[in-house]
């Protein structure tokens, strides 16, 4: 377990990084979508933020997103947080659980008894 947590220490501002990028692009597109579709008057929120995501993506209007609706931002980059620590969290438990060590030791020692013992000839060889 401290293994984990001495890693998780070294790996945090990476993932954390990650999660800022996927938080600004994904959640400003959305955030970006829903005010557009509210300034419409637009009722379906949920499908008019998926289906004018990707166009926020490519014109890079995600920034806007941002604070465009910046509570629903929050809630977003949120999300995007607990997914990628979770699936960190996750990784590193299945990893822990293929370890191929069954706590018998092959060593020197065990493995040349039952051998015959090696006797030199009398030139040396």
């Amino acid at each position: 377990m401290r293994d984990f947590f001495e890693d998780f220490k070294q790996k945090a501002p990476l993932l954390l990084i990650i999660s800022l990028i996927l938080s600004i692009v994904l959640g400003g597109a959305i955030c970006r979508s829903v005010a557009d579709a509210k300034a419409a008057g637009d009722t379906k929120l949920l499908a008019a933020a998926i289906t004018n995501s990707f166009g926020n993506i490519t014109n890079f209007s995600f920034f806007t997103g941002v604070f465009a609706e910046f509570l629903l931002f929050l809630k977003i980059t949120g999300v995007i947080l607990l997914v990628v620590f979770g699936m960190y969290a996750y990784s590193r438990y299945k990893a822990s659980q293929t370890s191929e060590y069954e706590g018998k030791e092959n060593g020197s020692s065990q493995w040349g008894k039952g051998a015959e013992d090696f006797k030199h000839a009398s030139d040396g060889k």
